[in-house]
């Protein structure tokens, strides 16, 4: 099984991926899951695999990494 997660960014950008188990954690600890750039039609899509019993995971693409 897997998720598969779709975003619009602006076009050739780079984008982070990150992922956490706590939505309260700050943004600097979550965990870099995917890099690249959004396409040149704005999109980008990862897809991450997910495994029953698995802890639940949070993912976030911000605009820019928050320190």
């Amino acid at each position: 099984m897997k998720l598969v997660l779709v975003w619009l960014g602006g076009t050739n950008q780079p984008c982070v991926l990150l992922s956490a188990t706590n939505v309260a954690q700050a943004q600097s600890s979550w965990t870099p899951v995917a890099t690249n750039a959004v396409g040149p039609n704005g999109w980008f899509t990862n897809s991450r695999p997910v495994k029953p019993g698995d802890p639940q995971q949070l993912y976030l693409c911000p605009s820019r990494i928050i320190n």
